[in-house]
């Protein structure tokens, strides 16, 4: 998962880190070459991964919050995951690493 890091330092025992994250759509609602799932697609095929983005997304966002949860971070993960937060692979993954309580807007 690639992504932008920024930390705010707010006192010696709190820190935030913000880190903008967007799940694609699904495949189906944007197929020309230069959409951006495409784009995507082109590059872990570049790095010789066959994961989709969305599933590639899901894949090594685990692992970033599975790290942050043993390094004692606390998380408040926000992102556009174009999908129902309630339900879906997403939740699941979230769930299985003890995060919960969604807020949803």
């Amino acid at each position: 998962m690639k992504y932008r890091k920024s930390e705010l330092l707010l006192s010696d025992r709190l820190e935030i880190i913000s880190m903008p994250l967007h799940r694609l759509r699904s495949i189906g609602t944007s197929q020309g070459a230069l959409s951006v799932n495409r784009q995507q697609t082109r590059r872990l095929r570049t790095i010789d991964d066959t994961r989709t983005p969305r599933d590639a997304l899901i894949e090594d966002l685990r692992k970033a919050v599975k790290q942050w949860i043993e390094d004692g971070e606390h998380l408040i993960i926000g992102m556009d995951a174009n999908e129902d937060v309630r339900t879906g692979k997403l939740t699941k993954m979230l769930r299985e690493q003890g995060l919960h309580n969604a807020i949803i807007s």
